[in-house]
This record gives C-alpha cells, sequence and structure tokens, in this order.
C-alpha cells in the first residue's frame, strides 16, 4: 500500500514549501495531496539487550506473543478519509470529539515529547492518504511520538509508516529507568512498517519514534500489549446467535456471557462489522458492565442496519473483553447476507445503530436475585427447574449445550402469575454443562446445570 503524504495549504495551492532540519510543520485539517511513491526500506535491528527479543514483521511477533490485546483506533469518530488534530494525551480516560472515555484500552497512553494539550496528535480516518483503517501519530513533525504502557508489559508491537522522505527513523523500547531494551533503524516511506519487542518480566514501560534532526510525521495502528500469562475468566456459555430480519433490516444478538473467576470482571462486548469486498466498516460497543464472579448473565441486542447499506455479505465479529486485562477473552464469527428494502444509492459512511446498550452490571443483579432453582445439580439423568412468576407472562424455558445449540424446550406459552417448575430428563445427551434459559415477559435469566453420567 502506497501513502499519500499531507501538506500544508501553501503546498497544495502550489507556492513552493521547504521544511529544513529542525523546522517544525504541522499538518491537522489539510487536504490530500499525491505525489510520487517513496517506498520504505525495512526496518534494521539496531540494538537488543540480553533477554529481549525485537521484530520486524508482525507475523513473526505474533507468533512468539499470541493472542495480545490490540488497540486498533475503531472506536475514533472520524470520517473516512477526514482528519483533525487534538491534545495529547490519547488514553482510556479520554473524553473529546473523537473518542469517548474506555475507547482506548487500559494501560496504553499515547503523547509527543514536547505535549502542551494543544492539538499534539494527528487523527486520520480509514483511506486517508490509502490508508487501510484508523490511524494516531504526531501532529507536528518536530516533535517524537511516545507510546507508553503502564504498567509494563512482558511484549508490545505495533504497524506505522513514515511521511517525510530523508530522515531516517530509531524506534526505541525502554523500561521504567529509561534504559534501552531495542531498537531498530526505519528508513521513511509511505509503506507500512512493524516494530515489536518481546521480553520475559514486564519491562517494556514506552515505545519512542525519533529522529536525530526531529523531522518526521508518524502515523501508528494496531497497538498489541500484554503479558504472557494473562488469562481470562469471562467467557460465552450459550450462543451467541446473530440472526437477520430484511424486512426491518435489524440484527438480533443473543447469547449469554458468564464470570467464572473471584472477582468482579469490567466487561465490554463489541461487534465489529465488515463488508466483504469494501466498506461500510467499524466497530459498535453493544454491552459493558461489571460482571461479578459465578454469574451468568444472558443478552438479547438490537441493531438497526443503516438504510443505505450496500447489499453483501458481512463479517460480523463479537469480541467479549476483559477490560481490566485490556484482553479480549472470546470472539464468534458469523457472516450474515444483507438485502433488500434498502434506500438510496448504497453509501457507506453510516454506522449500524444499536438500539440498546446492555447493562451487564443491572442484569447481573437481576440474575443474582432470580427466584430460580435447579435441583438435583449436578443430576445423573433428570432434574426440576423450579421459577416463579410475578404477573401472568409469556414464559419461555429452554436449554441449551455450551455450543449455544438448543436441545430442549420445556415451557413456550402464558403461564399464570405463581411458583412453577419444569423436569428437564437429559435422555440420551452427552454428560457436561448445560444452560438454561427462562424468558419471563422481557425479562431473560440463565443458568448452568451439570450432568454428570
Amino acid at each position: 500500500m502506497v501513502y499519500a503524504s499531507r501538506l500544508s495549504l501553501a503546498a497544495l495551492l502550489g507556492v513552493a514549501l521547504a521544511v529544513p532540519v529542525g523546522a517544525q510543520s504541522a499538518r491537522s485539517s489539510h487536504a490530500q495531496h499525491e505525489r510520487a511513491a517513496v517506498e520504505a526500506t525495512p526496518a534494521v535491528v539496531r540494538y537488543a539487550r540480553g533477554g529481549v527479543e525485537v521484530f520486524t514483521d508482525r507475523a513473526s511477533f505474533e507468533a512468539a506473543c499470541p493472542s495480545l490485546p490490540t488497540e486498533d483506533y475503531e472506536e475514533a469518530v472520524i470520517a473516512a478519509g477526514g482528519d483533525a488534530a487534538f491534545g495529547a494525551p490519547l488514553d482510556t480516560s479520554t473524553d473529546n470529539d473523537f473518542f469517548d472515555p474506555g475507547d482506548i484500552l487500559p494501560g496504553l497512553t499515547i503523547t509527543s515529547d514536547l505535549a502542551d494539550g494543544v492539538e499534539d496528535l494527528f487523527l486520520s480516518g480509514s483511506g486517508f492518504g490509502g490508508a487501510p483503517s484508523v490511524q494516531v501519530g504526531n501532529n507536528s513533525n518536530t516533535e517524537d511520538l511516545v507510546l507508553s504502557f503502564d504498567p509494563g508489559v512482558d511484549s508490545a508491537g505495533l504497524d506505522y509508516d513514515l511521511n517525510f522522505a530523508g530522515t531516517p527513523t530509531v524506534v526505541t523500547a525502554f523500561d521504567a529507568s529509561g534504559a534501552v531494551l531495542g531498537s531498530v533503524t526505519s528508513a521513511s516511506g509511505f509503506d507500512l512498517q512493524f516494530f515489536g519487542v518481546k521480553t520475559t518480566d514486564g519491562s517494556v514501560a514506552s515505545i519512542v519514534f525519533s529522529t536525530a534532526a526531529s523531522v518526521e510525521w508518524v502515523d501508528t495502528d494496531n497497538i498489541a500489549f500484554g503479558d504472557k500469562d494473562a488469562s481470562c475468566d469471562i467467557a460465552f456459555v450459550a450462543g451467541p446467535d446473530i440472526a437477520y430480519d430484511a424486512g426491518t433490516r435489524r440484527l438480533t444478538i443473543t447469547g449469554s456471557v458468564r464470570n467464572d473467576g473471584t472477582a468482579n470482571v469490567n466487561t465490554q462486548l463489541f461487534l465489529d462489522y465488515n463488508r466483504a469486498g469494501g466498506p461500510p466498516q467499524g466497530t459498535r460497543g453493544i454491552g459493558s458492565g461489571s460482571l461479578p464472579p459465578n454469574i451468568t448473565v444472558p443478552f438479547t441486542i438490537n441493531i438497526t442496519v443503516p438504510a443505505a447499506a450496500p447489499d453483501g455479505d458481512y463479517n460480523l465479529t463479537l469480541r467479549l473483553r476483559d477490560n481490566d486485562q485490556g484482553l479480549d477473552c472470546a470472539t464468534y464469527v458469523e457472516v450474515i447476507t444483507i438485502s433488500a428494502p434498502r434506500v438510496g444509492a448504497g453509501q457507506s459512511g453510516e454506522l449500524f445503530e444499536v438500539a440498546e446498550v446492555a447493562d451487564f452490571s443491572v442484569m447481573a443483579e437481576a440474575s443474582a436475585d432470580a427466584p430460580v432453582a435447579v435441583a438435583p445439580n449436578p443430576f445423573a439423568r433428570q432434574t426440576t427447574i423450579s421459577y416463579e412468576v410475578a404477573a401472568a407472562a409469556d414464559v419461555r424455558l429452554a436449554v441449551y449445550d455450551v455450543l449455544g445449540r438448543e436441545v430442549a424446550v420445556l415451557v413456550d406459552g402464558r403461564v399464570e402469575a405463581g411458583t412453577h417448575s419444569a423436569v428437564f430428563d437429559a435422555g440420551d445427551l452427552a454428560a457436561g454443562t448445560y444452560v438454561y434459559r427462562l424468558q419471563v415477559g422481557t425479562g431473560v435469566r440463565a443458568g448452568r446445570m451439570t450432568l454428570a453420567r
């Protein structure tokens, strides 16, 4: 992929513009201008401390450091092809026109070495200068770009490109004391490059992009960071399932999440969407909240597809994230065919609309207080599920395996107020964990049962 540079308005009007060594130039809110491509020279490792591995390609880094949480900036509010500047720092608490609190993974801060809070950072939308996705970099080419990790992490790696011809840049990883862990020298160019570093003691505290002349624009993306021993306690336990209604252009997402740990987990559920062959693409937060230990929370979330979204196959990915660790703990992928009716000529910049973001904290409280009992549990063949209905309502009680497949429907109809029960006969089902899902009106409760043969 070849990238166009971001030049000043004077250059776009045909006025000669030279940026001498050490001279400052900002690039915010500038139109794009195509110029001859400058191919990137592969980065060369120039230093690596003992016990440290330095990587210059993502495939090798991911093989050595798999499944790290990754910040891709896709929560940013920025038009495709657009650009803007804003004050540093950028972190999980940032609340401005482009990012909401929680959009950036906890533990990551992006700033510049001379940050004064006024247009220090540059944000570009997907397609800006040919870039494949949203990127963040330094707005002034005389300021070094700094990525900090607090607490320090075992490993970190990211994609980047450099935008000022003829100024080789040093990319350096430091520990908390400022000692160099490893670095590479990278020639300028508009092709994406990669830098990664791996340690065994959580000593990666920062990554800094700098030039001897301090004249370089840097754009970053897909920042992967974390520890080798991180693990997840939250997971999907029933479903998920994604259904599409072409008449209403509505996606309905159902499933359950559970925390098997011993402490509350700050949990977030995302929907990533992209159309095969082109836009629209993006990410929406569809669920969030604190999930207590040993609680299963069911969810039903409705999402409206934009009326002008083009027909086609859409890749939909659900990501369940532990925000305390910055880990994506579970994913579910489904391809849905979006079809007529639709309005307009197939525009591609609109967001999928979430009717109501699921509140896991409230749902967890309801699940914890729900008058549902399963006895015996574990059970050998049969068990009884007892529940209460406060007022006459439509009730559906079903049982699912851990893959989300419905294996039995015990109740499906109008039920009067009072205490009720249903017997689940496992028959020839395999031993293991099963999930009941009780829906009373619009309220849903779920729990686990163990079949022990």
